[in-house]
């Protein structure tokens, strides 16, 4: 039993810590929180899994994952989530086509726009699946597409109404290349969640990285999008 209690005390340091997250997440924030998570500890290997949530549920639910961050709820009463950070959905398009920045549109203004949105699957096309039916509102995508850039891109050529994450979208708002506008009907406000299985066994090195993401913004510099993704 000693044996036993010694080789469980050091665990930590023996095999990765498995982390996925959501492609947002991800390409967003995940560098930075590793980073510096192995700056602190650097005994410890984390293993990364970017993937939509669907899947990142599933590898939760068979132990291929210790914890995931997500930008959507969960659906299986398996998994504890627990909110870490806010956001909001941005509505976006090129300026003055059709709208300007800053400007309130209604939803009759909105009926028979072209939009652009991510896949179905995706933690933020599931936010604007929710929202557009309650507030009365119904969508037949021109575009969908895995990709931010591809989506940012097509709103600044002018070809629709894309529909991003605010915090991908700092550099492209900050440089006047694209527009955003508000809908007071749609709430497109949404969290991120810290994910993990309810019989895992949290190590300290999980439960550090967990409040590592708890904390972040208040002890380091905010990420920011390079647009490379």
């Amino acid at each position: 039993m000693d044996r036993i209690e010694k080789s469980l005390l050091g665990c930590d340091d023996v095999g990765p810590l498995r982390v996925g997250s959501t492609v947002t997440i991800g390409s967003q924030f995940l560098p930075c929180y590793v980073d510096t998570y192995q700056n602190l500890r650097p005994q410890t290997r984390v293993q990364v899994c970017i993937s939509p949530g669907e899947t990142l549920e599933q590898r939760l639910l068979h132990n291929e994952l210790d914890l995931a961050l997500i930008e959507g709820g969960v659906h299986s009463h398996e998994l504890i989530a627990e909110p870490y950070l806010e956001d909001t959905l941005l509505l976006i398009c090129a300026p003055g086509r059709p709208f300007a920045s800053g400007q309130t549109v209604t939803l009759e203004q909105l009926r028979g726009q072209p939009f652009l949105l991510r896949e179905k699957g995706s933690a933020t096309r599931e936010t604007f699946d929710a929202a557009a039916p309650a507030a009365g509102f119904s969508v037949e995508p021109a575009w969908e597409a895995s990709s931010t850039t591809a989506l940012v891109n097509a709103a600044v050529h002018g070809l629709g109404i894309a529909v991003l994450p605010r915090r991908m979208l700092w550099g492209p708002l900050e440089r006047g290349i694209v527009a955003s506008f508000r809908v007071p009907e749609l709430d497109l406000h949404r969290r991120y969640w810290i994910v993990y299985h309810k019989d895992k066994f949290l190590t300290a090195a999980a439960q550090h990285f967990i409040t590592l993401c708890k904390n972040y913004e208040l002890d380091y510099p905010a990420p920011h999008y390079n647009g490379l993704y």
